[in-house]
């Protein structure tokens, strides 16, 4: 009995080191991890591009370098784009419709709280690294003067959504309990080729444009998850901009 005991008792021991580990694989494959934010550049005739690719949840240190990185370029006229979709607490339909497209509930307190809720006491515990959520812009040194958001809105996404692939419909599901839940419909699998096409390649074209359009600024850095960095550098190659160097202050 003892033995069995026992047994019983490294299967669960193994179980939970097996999990513990693919948090942290998961963790440190998204950057969550990271301690220094890696820039990049692209140049044209007339414009500098610098890339400063963000993750939401990170280490305090990797905010510190952003900061660090953020405070440098603005000491020499770079102009900030950043990435910030908005919405209103009154569009209840609107973001009940970016919760059915995005398969996950919103969170009260940002990235954090949605992983609290998610891994149990322990679990944290686990955690490699001590992590936060992303501090808002202001604290990063962006303001009004210096920068400006390029991003869709909620009522934008959701637009697009239903232009390209029609009505997004509700279903009763949907409604029986707040946006900070998850739903029974949630639990059906996501559309990854329409997740990608609104949610990344949608919002990457609005960068691109805007920029194109951009006649006052020569010199600009796009402060934007790193998902979308690729997508928009592959955007502005195809249109003349070619790779500078890896930014390494």
């Amino acid at each position: 009995m003892k033995i069995k005991t026992m047994g019983i008792t490294l299967v669960i021991l193994l179980f939970l080191s097996c999990k513990s580990f693919l948090i942290n694989t998961a963790l440190e494959k998204v950057g969550a991890y990271d301690e220094r934010v890696v820039a990049s550049e692209l140049v044209s005739i007339d414009k500098e591009i610098v890339f400063i690719p963000m993750v939401h949840l990170s280490t305090e240190l990797f905010y510190t370098d952003v900061r660090h990185k953020i405070d440098s370029l603005n000491k020499i006229g770079y102009y900030f784009y950043y990435e910030q979709t908005k919405g209103s607490l009154k569009e209840d339909t609107i973001l009940r419709k970016i919760r059915k497209i995005r398969g996950i509930p919103f969170s009260k307190n940002g990235y954090n709280s949605l992983l609290d809720s998610l891994l149990n006491k322990r679990q944290r515990s686990k955690l490699k690294k001590e992590i936060v959520n992303q501090p808002d812009y202001k604290q990063l040194g962006l303001n009004e003067q210096n920068s400006v958001n390029v991003d869709a809105t909620l009522r934008q996404i959701v637009d697009y959504y239903e232009n390209t692939y029609g009505e997004l419909v509700l279903e009763s599901c949907d409604y029986g309990n707040t946006i900070y839940e998850k739903t029974d419909c949630d639990q059906k699998e996501r559309d990854k080729q329409k997740y990608d096409e609104v949610a990344v390649a949608y919002r990457n074209n609005l960068v691109v444009e805007y920029l194109l359009n951009d006649n006052t600024h020569s010199k600009i850095a796009i402060v934007y998850g790193r998902n979308h960095i690729d997508g928009i550098k592959k955007e502005l190659i195809e249109r003349g901009y070619v790779d500078n160097k890896q930014v390494s202050n």
